[in-house]
């Protein structure tokens, strides 16, 4: 407790910090036994934060929460639970649909840093109206807000700890809030516990308009750009590409007039990087959809075809596998 005290001594947060026994203990847990995985998570956050603090800024919501995707992901973009929850922010699909992400065969935009940041921002925020109380928001964020004032109801009290020693919430969810606190209180000064972060570069990116479907590939290899650098940018596409119609496409700075030079001499033909294949007797979805390792959906959604139209004879654009 004394050591937290003289590390956190001097620093201003925006978010309420309850220094007690429970969140020492995840302050030394993450100092001591999960100290690796902190450092690489706190060198990710670093090139996220700028981003997330300005969100959350504009959203109404304490900047240090930003913290929370240490504990949801380890700010990491393709992180998916066991639940079926995606993202830096670990959205589920439902939830990330009610505040803005999209989804479909060729995006997911839980993994998209930027636009998962905004509804994370968003939720925490209704959930604090709803609650009135931001460690009550961050029990809804990980069990949902009808778990958190079914646990309000039956111990009589609106107050976290109260709830914690209580048997109306999960143990996960009883360490998720001090576990947040320890993150806010590492990561705002991780050199004063003897961490070493080295902190990744800036989320930096041009945009660049594209009008139908292309290929990251045929992208890079014609704009001169990595396309590992494409695929990192712009974490939301699954499928090597950029979906049919209008999508606005991440490239690295000073690449932006390149990728739009290259658009423009790219023919339709040379866009997607497609398998050509041609239905046979016999065949069904499913057993081509293996065949090639895409899902069934997707085989569907590159050819614009409904099951029923999955016939012998006809011709096929088999899309490159996620």
């Amino acid at each position: 407790m004394a050591r937290v005290a003289r590390a956190e001594a001097g620093t201003t947060f925006d978010f309420p910090i309850d220094l007690n026994d429970k969140v020492v203990t995840w302050v030394r847990e993450f100092t001591t036994t999960r100290r690796v995985f902190i450092e690489r998570a706190l060198g990710r956050s670093a090139r996220y934060m700028p981003m997330v603090r300005q969100i959350f800024a504009e959203e109404g919501v304490p900047q240090d929460l930003g913290y929370l995707a240490v504990i949801e992901s380890g700010f990491q973009n393709h992180a998916r639970s066991y639940a079926a929850a995606v993202g830096m922010w670990q959205f589920i699909r439902s939830t990330g649909r009610i505040y803005g992400l999209k989804g479909s065969a060729w995006v997911d935009e839980r993994r998209d840093p930027v636009k998962s940041a905004r509804a994370s921002a968003r939720y925490l925020r209704r959930l604090y109206e709803i609650s009135g109380d931001w460690y009550l928001a961050l029990v809804g964020y990980n069990a949902g807000p009808l778990t958190t004032e079914r646990a309000v109801a039956n111990v009589g009290s609106r107050n976290f700890w109260d709830l914690a020693r209580s048997r109306w919430l999960r143990n996960q969810t009883k360490n998720y809030v001090p576990e947040i606190l320890a993150a806010i209180l590492i990561g705002r000064n991780p050199e004063r516990y003897g961490l070493s972060i080295v902190p990744e570069a800036p989320f930096a990116f041009e945009n660049v308009q594209v009008d139908k479907a292309t290929s990251l590939g045929v992208l890079a290899r014609t704009a001169g750009v990595a396309v590992e650098d494409l695929k990192d940018l712009n974490p939301e596409l699954l499928r090597g590409s950029t979906p049919p119609g209008a999508y606005t496409l991440r490239v690295p700075p000073g690449f932006g007039p390149s990728t739009s030079r290259a658009l423009a001499g790219l023919t339709p033909s040379q866009r997607l990087d497609f398998k050509a294949y041609t239905i046979r007797k016999g065949d069904t979805l499913a057993r081509v959809a293996a065949r090639f390792s895409v899902g069934p959906e997707d085989l569907l959604a590159a050819n614009d075809l409904s099951p029923a139209q999955f016939k012998a004879g006809r011709k096929l654009k088999v899309p490159p596998r996620s």
